[in-house]
């Protein structure tokens, strides 16, 4: 995947959904128009006729630039079989229905860029105004023709007010993620270049490419390849893995009475009251599975489950029980692989003996260590009282807050306030903003540390108190005061829990220390240090 990342290619495809339509009429009709393009016929022009992707109808079905991870598995796998310029010669089915797929193009792909823009919106105020927009962006393009700087005149007139007060800097972002029109610009400039007057559903745009990153290494993108498959590929490939070791291992369901038994009994639960009902009765020794001719029947299935803490307390619904089966399904085919595994590869086989061996390990700790480790009170309060110099709370706050990343916008809500409306309606409003609502909102008894926006409430004076705007970095805030603690020492109660980790550290090294003297008085090892210091050498 990391490799395919690598490439990017534009991709038009022609969907037939089968939600609206019988699978088998879809079928064929998405047959019929692929003859069709066989025979000579323009794809494009059979996709604006025919396909039901609204979204890429208009585009005669163009979805635009792909990579690997970036729709479903069935739909990602042809495009990475298929050459430019060709048309898959199969329809594809995935979950939406059927397509077919044409590769029109295929690149390099750039992994990011980073970019400014200057924005002059249609809005004003509450009207559209294209013509007004379509002015002030040539104004200011005459003035970078004029040799302006690009971030000065960004923080002067752009109207996209969070990327203006950094000069218009957009950050890092990847193919895809910006507007189309947009984003077919930025992607074909050189580092450096001012582009025309770029026009999209928000207004018009100049953009200036600052810098084109390259693919990091295999390493550094080990983890965002790894949450990318898992996202797209992981569960298409496990499916195919599992339907492979079923063939394997013969592995059979009796799916007319599954059907029957899946029906389930929500008066019951998989645990103690499963085995004395009508329920169990009417189905219990009934196969339901079978793998490598051994049978299984629902008795053996919720033995595996009665005792499991997310199944002995939960009622035996539809759901549950259907969920009982895929989950035994899973772990039957896996378990039995891990079995042949073991006796067929002996690098698995190690590491099977080594995860045995360390289980071993922990049974001897937890019984000779673990869980001989008790304290009553008086022995954490005698510890308390001889270390609570290192139990301590910092000076704490709790505080409402508002965020802004422009001043206009803060001075607009302080307006507001002064007006008479509620600081907490403010901050309600501004949870509902994607855009503002991380930085926004109440915090309780917050570690003040070296949080600059905690450090202000704890300024304040008194509760209720509000903050004038204040600034840090690129971005606006006011804070409301709720009630502030100064550092203290934490009482017996409130350092318990630590008290009781410093006793348990203490003890188990002493426990320990007992447990390995006790085995040198019964095995009597002998330790050749002198030997070993040869076979270092040497």
């Amino acid at each position: 995947m990391y490799e395919k990342r690598k490439i990017e290619k534009r991709v038009s495809h022609i969907l037939l959904r089968t939600d609206t339509l019988d699978v088998e009429k879809a079928r064929t009709k998405i047959e019929g128009l692929l003859d069709r393009i066989k025979n000579g016929e323009s794809f494009e022009k059979i996709a604006y006729q025919y396909t039901e992707d609204e979204f890429s109808r208009p585009d005669s079905g163009d979805v635009y630039w792909l990579t690997a991870g970036q729709t479903v598995p069935e739909f990602d796998e042809v495009i990475f079989k298929t050459n430019k310029g060709e048309v898959y010669p199969e329809p594809v089915q995935t979950r939406f229905g059927f397509h077919l797929i044409k590769v029109t193009d295929e690149q390099p792909r750039i992994h990011q860029v980073k970019a400014r823009h200057i924005l002059a919106s249609y809005r004003n105020d509450a009207t559209v105004d294209t013509a007004a927009a379509l002015e002030k962006i040539k104004d200011i393009q005459e003035k970078l023709k004029n040799g302006e700087p690009f971030d000065e005149l960004a923080k002067q007139y752009s109207d996209d007010e969070g990327s203006a007060v950094r000069g218009g800097d957009l950050g890092a972002f990847q193919r895809r993620m910006m507007v189309k029109p947009f984003d077919e610009v930025v992607f074909n400039m050189n580092v450096g270049e001012i582009s025309g007057i770029v026009q999209t559903q928000f207004g018009y745009h100049i953009i200036k490419l600052e810098e084109i990153i390259d693919h990091p290494s295999y390493e550094d993108d080990k983890n965002n390849i790894k949450s990318v498959y898992q996202r797209s590929l992981y569960a298409s490939d496990k499916e195919k893995h599992l339907n492979k070791l079923k063939e394997e291992y013969s592995f059979k369901r009796n799916e007319d009475l599954i059907e029957k038994v899946m029906e389930g009994d929500p008066k019951i639960t998989f645990g103690d009251t499963y085995w004395e009902s009508e329920y169990r009765d009417k189905y219990g020794d009934s196969v339901v599975i079978s793998m490598k001719a051994k049978d299984y029947t629902l008795d053996d299935i919720v033995g595996e489950f009665k005792d499991r803490d997310n199944y002995k307390n939960a009622k035996m619904t539809h759901m549950n029980v259907f969920k009982m089966f895929l989950d035994i399904t899973e772990e039957m085919l896996l378990t039995q692989q891990a079995f042949d595994l073991r006796n067929g590869d002996t690098e698995f086989a190690k590491l099977m003996d080594d995860y045995r061996h360390g289980l071993y390990i922990f049974k001897l700790q937890e019984d000779e260590i673990w869980n001989k480790l008790s304290a009553d009170s008086t022995q954490l309060l005698n510890l308390y009282e001889e270390t609570k110099s290192n139990y301590n709370w910092s000076d704490r706050v709790s505080y409402a807050v508002i965020y802004r990343p422009d001043s206009l916008a803060l001075y607009s809500d302080k307006s507001a306030l002064d007006s008479g409306v509620e600081f907490e309606t403010i901050v309600e409003a501004n949870l509902e903003n994607p855009r503002l609502k991380n930085k926004t909102g109440i915090r309780e008894f917050i570690e003040v540390g070296n949080n600059e926006v905690a450090k202000a409430a704890f300024n304040l004076n008194s509760s209720n108190d509000i903050s004038e705007p204040f600034k840090i970095g690129n971005d606006w805030y006011m804070v409301k005061l709720y009630e502030k603690i100064p550092s203290k020492t934490k009482s017996f109660e409130e350092a318990r829990s630590e008290v009781m980790g410093v006793w348990q550290e203490r003890q188990s090294k002493k426990l320990e220390q007992e447990y390995l003297n006790n085995l040198h008085q019964v095995y009597k090892p002998k330790l050749y240090y002198e030997r070993l210091y040869q076979a270092q050498k040497s």
